[in-house]
Formats: structure tokens, C-alpha cells, sequence
């Protein structure tokens, strides 16, 4: 029997269910977008090694105590003759085999090596001679400065840097920079915190001013030497794998992921030729930092393996094997089923691995399959009644809000003891109500009552629907659809809207500012930007805005942008991003378009508001160097740890980990240098977002039941059943959340009944995304103003949906109910 094939098949487009969508979304085309930094000096790669070999040398000695066989225990002559290649992560990858079936429970977190202290001296000890001379080794952390030609700021600064005091006339100052350079350092500090003196917050003391404190008084943890070491040489993936390891044994598995993740970019670029050409000059660094490191141990074998034909690749396979298990180890810790899955089979796809390497992924399934189907896990969606009414949350794992993370300052309490938070409240109406520039009049302000609380107070009496509070939004996300092209007169034509204000503009208003726009290039070549509009008007999503309005010399939206939250993202290549969020469109040679899947499903829909707080960040640390993404002014005053005792937040490979390094590095960021966007910076920045961020889609804001509102499966239509398809079709697969903006201001109102409720919130008519707050009863001055989310609709929901929707825990009228992100609720 034979079946006759048609000549032309291959015109065809393939069967249903053939290309399966990729287990993570794309990634941009970067290339020179980074400036990367200098080569590890001698120096400080002999500094950075002693960090490290401190911290690893304690691992061995745990395991010289315990009298265990090594994981990595060479079976005959060929093993014990290539041995050397284990080196730079044996102590890792032996201890994190002694317990390689499952992740640690967070309640067994700490072990004696993670918890082991160091002071100065046990680092750098005192009267340590070299190898080579005999001579008493000279640790210098720091360039030498003339202190005489050095002015006040200098010196302040020079001494802030080295960890002591900067207090004092010039005089003393400089007699105390030659005292630290003569007689030698007695102490190490590193990560320099944020400057925010004008919320009050005062950081002058120096154990205060930096993160980290090692001196003879002050004593460092593992994770601190390992993030020294980084600061040392940063693109090293060594000292980055350890501080995942290290991570992970403390159980911070976002930590550990994010960190294993730059580790393995590092090793990325050194294996994969695909890599190695994208990002010029990062091949070298990454090749000298290593090299730099096994010269510095100085050990013989080592480096007789580091001079023959492959060089440093003789180590990495090692390296790969531990990070790939630190993150599925912790992947599985943190419940993320489907990247677990995707994570655990990715190396034995790619690399040959000896059978002792692969036993672990190959056992692991069958412990994954009991913890998958433990009453305690939430793999079972339709036993979830919150979980199975999000969308984005489908794939989710689950990080804990409740543990502060290691570097994260406990001197910002938004809600301190009784009697301490009325001086952090006054800074929080300043900033977010009398230098509200939309809020003519101030009929409110921001007060803490006694129940550790804080809350919108009325200051006036305020009449019922007369208007209380008016809010641009401090960051948004405009989120672009995407469909198939239609013909430039097709009727009706697709919509734009300003990326300022949402009215709409017609494509023939398009035209003529892009006209405009190349008049002005054609004349000048640099000026990437007019009044109306700015490159970004060409690009792919397109980022338009509105019209000249008003008297000439008025503000228009663009330049309001430009002067808001429109800075280094301008005139980038973000449709990369876009299409990390929505659902993608497969094309058949060009003929053939349907829907595969939908990257939404990654939970990724904070990623546009995200970019704006980095771009945000960026333009102030030009005038404070050192803030921090989460100590911006708009997300400071936010909830924060402190509210989060019982809160859990969503977790995903891609919107937690690739996605904002991503973004940082399209920005410009260096992600190996540049700590102050460290993992646990995301982290908290997308926690504070999740939190507060409002969702704008008017689509979601209709008398129906919140069921309907919510696409409940990830199954799209087959291609054979999305032939000839109309706009409106594609309509029903849209992201969920569109628009996203974020209200600090707005986040102060706190939460009624609807029987105690005395206000209500929704959009201007006028200007689409402008917040306004009205008050439905007669409010008397002092009375503390309140707002009803939930809607008539909504009074059947359970209390699952409602602590998803609002963020917190527990629901309770006494308790402050913050908005969730995915709030799918009418006004």
C-alpha cells in the first residue's frame, strides 16, 4: 500500500500540533549596546581569589569532617589524571551532590559554611609572606592619592570609600587618608547603599553606608566574601556560581537562579561559538579573569591544564554541571514545574556527560512526580481556586515575600512602631500630594494612624461626587498587539494612541510627524527628536504621540515624555520585549499566518513597567550614583517587606530572571559590574509592582462576571481553524492586561466595604490614563477617605480570588488591602 504525496507538500503549511512554541521567549539581538569594563588587574584578581578561596575552603574542610567519599571521586587512572579540570568547582559540585534529589527545605536553610563568619584578619591575615620573596604581603584595595592636592569633597569621598570616617576639617581628613595609606588597610567595605537623606532616611554612619563591613570588629559572611570576589573580578562565573550555591543553601532560590543565570551567560560565551562574536570584547574578559584566577592559586597542576591546547575549557564542563543543577534544584524549590522541566533535560541535550553526572537528572523525575503530586503542591490547577483565575499565573512558581533578602537595608520601615512613622508619612505627602502638579487643590494628605497604618485623610470638608485626587501615571506599560499587516486603506483603519496621554491619533497624523521629523534630520543629522515627536515613531512597536495642543510653547506629550520617563529606552529596538508578553504569530513562508501560543503564559506582564523604573533609575544616578531601582522616589514609600508576612509572589524563569537582564543589558547595563542592579534589586522592584500596579484595559471594566473576563486554558485554535481569520478573532486572545500604570500616590487610599466605602476610582474621560478619585458620600474633614474595589459583581468571589486579587493574605476590613496586579475588576 503506498500513499501519494502531492508535488506540492512542501508548499504547504505543516500538520497541527508540530511546532511545539519555545520554552522561553526571545531574547533581543544585542551587540554593542554594553559597555563592558577593563581586564582584571593582578591585583585585584589576587584579592578576589582570596575571597574566594576562603569561602571554598570551607566547603572541603565540612567535608574532611564528615569522612564522606567526593561525588567526584576519580575511579581509575584516566579520572584521577584529568582531576585537575575539576578545580574550580569541585567543593561545589561535591557538596551539592550530597543532597541531589531534592531541593533543601527553606526550614533546614544554613549550614555551618554558610554560616561561618569571618573577620579582616581571617581573610587577609596579619604578617603573611609571599610564596616567591618571603617578603609580608601588602594588601592594596585602593590606588595611592596625594591627600594634600585632594579638596574636602575628595578627601570625603576617597575616606567614604576606604570605610572610614569622613568626618572633620580638611586638616584632619587628610591626616587620617596618609595614617589608613602608610600604615595599611585594617578593614574592606563594599556595596555603597542608596542616599536617601531627603526622605529622611540617614545613612552617614559608615557600618550604614556600606552593605557589606568587614573589620576587625565587623565579621562577613560567605555570601559577602563571594560578593567581594565579584566586585574584584567580575566576569568571572566562578565567583558568581558560588554566591548562587551559597544562595541556594540559604534557600533564597530566586537569588541563586539569578546568579547561576549571569554565571552561565559567562560560560555561554566561552562554548558557544554562536555567542562568542555577540558582544565584542566580552570572549577576552571572561578568558583572562579565569586564567588570572588559577595563576593567583598558583597551583602547579592547574596551570600545566590551563597551558595546553584547549586552555581554560577544561574547566568549565564542571562549572556548566553544577549551575544547570543549582537551577533545577531551585526551580523545583520554588515550585516552577514547566521551566523545571525545560532546565532539567537542556545539558544532556547539548553536552556528553558521564554517567555518574547524569544519574541525578535521570532520578529526579520520580521524586519531581511525589512532590508534583503532594496534597501541598500547587501543580494541580483546578484544585486552586485563586491560582486557576489568573492567567498569567498558570506557570508560576512561587518565591516567599516574607524573608528579607541579604543586601536589603532594614532601616526603610514603612510601618514602624507606634509613635515613628509620622516623619516618614510627611515626606510621603509631599512627594506624592503637594508636589502632585495634577492636583491643584489639597483636600487630603497623607497621615499614620495608631494600627501602623497609613492612610488618605481628608483635610476639608469634601462634598458627595465632588473630585478628590487627580494622578498621571509615574511608569507605564502600553503593551502592542499584533496581528497580521493589512492594506494601508483598509476600513476601519487600526487605531494608535498616544504613549503619553492614550487619545487617539489617526495614521494620517502619523504621517505628517514622521514627514516633519526627516525634515528636521534631513537639516541635522543628530536631531533625532521635534516637538511632537522622536524616533520611535518609526520603530516596531510603534511609539507615537500626540499632536501640538493648546498655545504655542505649551508642553506637548512628547516633550512631557522626554522629561517623565522617556529617556535611554528612546529609539530602541523593543519589539523583542512586546513579543516576550503577548501571543506570537507564526508565518509560513509569508503566506500562512496563525496563532502558536502566547509568551504571556510566562507570567511576564510587569516587563514594560519594569524598563521604565531602570530607565527611570539610570537618569537619576547622574545625580545620585549610587540609588538604588527599588529606592526610586515612586516605589520607596510602597509596601514593602514589612507587609508581606504571609504573601507569596509569582515566579518564572523568564519574568523574573531573563527578561530584566535583558532589558538591563538593552539599557546599557552591565550586569557583572553593575550590582546595584544585583537579582535581589529585581526582585524587589517586581514585587513592588506587582503589588501596586493598576491594570487600565477598559475591557475589564464591564458589569460581567469576572469568569468571563478570563481566558481559563492556554489551548489555541488549531492553523487548519484560523484560516481567513477577521480582526475581532485575534481580539479574543489579546493579552490579558494591555495597560499597566503605577499611582504611588493613589496607593495611600486605603481599602472599605462597600457599605464603609465613601469613595470610588476610575479613568478620565479626557485623558485616558489619568487616575480620579470621587468621593459617593459627604466626607467631613479628618475623616480618613476609603475606596471600594471590589464591584457588585463581585460579592459571590471566595476569599482565594480575593487575597490574589488584592495581595494580601489575609481579608480583613482592618487591614489594608492593596491592589494586585491582575486586578480584573470594574469601576
Amino acid at each position: 500500500m503506498s500513499t501519494e504525496i502531492s508535488d506540492d507538500y512542501h508548499l504547504e503549511p505543516p500538520p497541527d500540533e508540530v511546532i511545539l512554541p519555545l520554552p522561553l521567549p526571545p531574547r533581543p539581538n544585542l551587540y554593542n549596546e554594553v559597555e563592558w569594563g577593563q581586564h582584571v588587574n593582578q591585583n585585584d584578581a589576587r584579592i578576589a581569589y582570596r575571597f574566594w578561596f576562603r569561602a571554598d575552603a570551607a566547603i572541603q574542610g565540612d567535608h574532611n569532617t564528615a569522612g564522606e567519599t567526593p561525588f567526584l571521586h576519580p575511579a581509575d587512572d584516566e579520572e584521577r589524571a584529568a582531576d585537575p579540570m575539576h578545580a574550580l568547582a569541585r567543593n561545589i559540585y561535591n557538596d551539592l551532590m550530597r543532597q541531589h534529589l531534592a531541593p533543601i527545605s527553606p526550614n533546614d536553610q544554613g549550614t555551618a559554611w554558610t554560616s561561618h563568619s569571618w573577620g579582616f584578619h581571617d581573610i587577609f591575615p596579619k604578617d603573611e609572606q609571599s610564596r616567591d620573596d618571603g617578603d609580608n604581603i601588602r594588601w592594596i584595595f585602593f590606588e595611592n592619592k596625594s591627600a594634600q592636592s585632594m579638596k574636602s569633597d575628595q578627601l570625603k569621598e576617597a575616606l567614604a570609600e576606604r570605610g572610614l570616617d569622613h568626618k572633620g576639617t580638611v586638616a584632619v581628613l587628610r591626616q587620617r587618608l596618609e595614617t589608613y595609606q602608610k600604615k595599611g588597610p585594617k578593614c574592606y567595605r563594599a556595596l555603597r547603599r542608596s542616599d536617601l537623606s531627603h526622605w529622611g532616611v540617614e545613612r552617614t554612619d559608615i557600618s550604614r553606608l556600606f552593605a557589606i563591613n568587614i573589620s576587625e570588629d565587623e565579621t562577613a559572611r560567605t555570601v559577602d566574601l563571594y560578593t567581594c570576589a565579584i566586585l574584584r573580578s567580575p566576569y568571572n562565573p566562578i565567583y558568581w556560581m558560588g554566591r548562587a550555591y551559597c544562595h541556594y543553601r540559604h534557600a533564597m532560590f530566586d537569588l541563586a537562579i539569578g546568579d547561576a543565570y549571569r554565571a552561565r551567560i559567562l560560560l555561554e560565551v566561552l562554548v558557544n561559538p554562536m555567542r562568542r562574536n555577540v558582544q565584542p570584547g566580552l570572549y577576552t574578559l571572561i578568558w583572562h579573569a579565569i586564567e588570572q584566577h588559577i595563576e593567583a592559586g598558583g597551583v602547579q597542576d592547574e596551570i600545566r591544564w590551563l597551558r595546553r591546547s584547549n586552555g581554560i575549557n577544561y574547566f568549565i564542563p564542571t562549572m556548566r554541571k553544577a549551575l544547570q543543577n543549582i537551577i533545577c534544584l531551585s526551580l523545583m524549590a520554588l515550585q516552577g514545574w514547566d521551566d523545571h522541566s525545560h532546565f532539567e533535560q537542556d545539558l544532556l541535550d547539548r553536552i556528553i556527560m558521564n554517567d555518574r553526572d547524569t544519574l541525578p537528572f535521570k532520578r529526579r523525575p520520580k521524586v519531581f512526580d511525589k512532590i508534583k503530586n503532594s496534597p501541598t503542591c500547587n501543580w494541580k490547577l483546578e484544585n486552586d481556586w485563586g491560582r486557576n483565575y489568573l492567567y498569567h499565573e498558570r506557570r508560576s512558581g512561587w518565591s516567599r515575600g516574607d524573608r528579607p533578602y541579604p543586601y536589603e537595608a532594614d532601616d526603610i520601615v514603612r510601618l514602624p512602631k507606634i509613635g515613628e512613622g509620622e516623619g516618614f508619612a510627611e515626606k510621603a505627602d509631599e512627594f506624592f500630594v503637594t508636589r502632585n502638579a495634577s492636583l491643584p487643590w489639597k483636600k487630603c494628605k497623607i497621615e499614620m494612624e495608631r494600627e501602623q497604618r497609613y492612610m488618605m485623610l481628608a483635610t476639608k470638608d469634601i462634598a458627595k461626587e465632588e473630585l478628590i485626587w487627580v494622578e498621571m501615571p509615574s511608569a507605564r506599560g502600553h503593551l502592542a498587539t499584533k496581528r497580521p499587516p493589512l492594506p494601508e486603506d483598509h476600513v476601519p483603519e487600526r487605531k494608535l494612541d498616544c504613549d503619553n496621554c492614550r487619545r487617539a491619533i489617526t495614521r494620517q497624523e502619523r504621517r505628517r510627524q514622521r514627514d516633519e521629523l526627516s525634515r528636521e534630520r534631513r537639516a541635522n543629522a543628530r536631531n533625532k527628536t521635534t516637538r511632537e515627536a522622536c524616533v520611535c515613531i518609526d520603530s516596531d512597536p510603534i511609539t507615537i504621540f500626540c499632536p501640538a495642543r493648546g498655545e504655542e510653547g505649551d508642553e506637548t506629550c512628547a516633550e512631557n515624555a522626554r522629561r517623565r520617563y522617556h529617556f535611554n529606552t528612546c529609539g530602541k529596538d523593543w519589539e523583542w520585549l512586546h513579543d516576550a508578553m503577548r501571543p506570537v504569530i507564526y508565518s509560513w513562508k509569508d503566506k500562512t499566518k496563525w496563532l502558536s501560543h502566547s509568551n504571556e503564559m510566562h507570567g511576564t506582564a510587569l516587563s514594560l513597567l519594569l524598563r521604565e523604573v531602570f530607565d527611570i533609575t539610570l537618569l537619576r544616578r547622574k545625580t545620585n550614583p549610587t540609588l538604588h531601582a527599588h529606592e526610586i522616589d515612586e516605589l520607596l514609600a510602597l509596601e514593602g517587606r514589612a507587609d508581606w508576612g504571609n504573601q507569596s509572589f509569582p515566579f518564572t524563569f523568564a519574568a523574573n530572571i531573563q527578561v530584566p537582564i535583558d532589558i538591563l543589558m538593552t539599557l546599557g547595563v552591565d550586569i557583572f559590574r553593575d550590582l546595584s542592579f544585583d537579582t535581589w534589586v529585581i526582585q524587589l522592584v517586581l514585587q513592588k509592582l506587582l503589588v501596586n500596579a493598576v491594570p487600565w484595559d477598559q475591557g475589564l471594566r464591564v458589569k460581567i462576571n469576572r469568569a468571563d473576563k478570563i481566558k481559563k486554558s492556554w489551548a489555541f485554535p488549531k492553523a487548519s481553524q484560523q484560516e481567513d481569520w477577521p480582526d475581532e478573532n485575534y481580539e479574543t486572545y489579546d493579552p490579558t492586561c494591555r495597560f499597566l500604570y503605577l499611582f504611588p500616590g493613589f496607593s495611600f487610599f486605603d481599602h472599605g466595604c462597600k457599605d464603609n466605602g465613601n469613595a470610588r476610582w476610575g479613568y478620565d474621560t479626557e485623558i485616558p490614563n489619568r487616575l480620579l478619585v470621587w468621593a459617593t458620600k459627604p466626607i467631613k474633614a479628618g475623616e480618613e477617605i476609603r475606596i471600594s474595589y471590589i464591584s457588585d459583581q463581585d460579592k459571590d468571589e471566595r476569599d482565594g480570588v480575593l487575597q490574589r486579587v488584592l495581595g494580601h493574605a489575609q481579608i480583613m476590613a482592618t487591614i489594608r488591602l492593596c491592589r494586585y496586579l491582575f486586578l480584573l475588576i470594574w469601576l
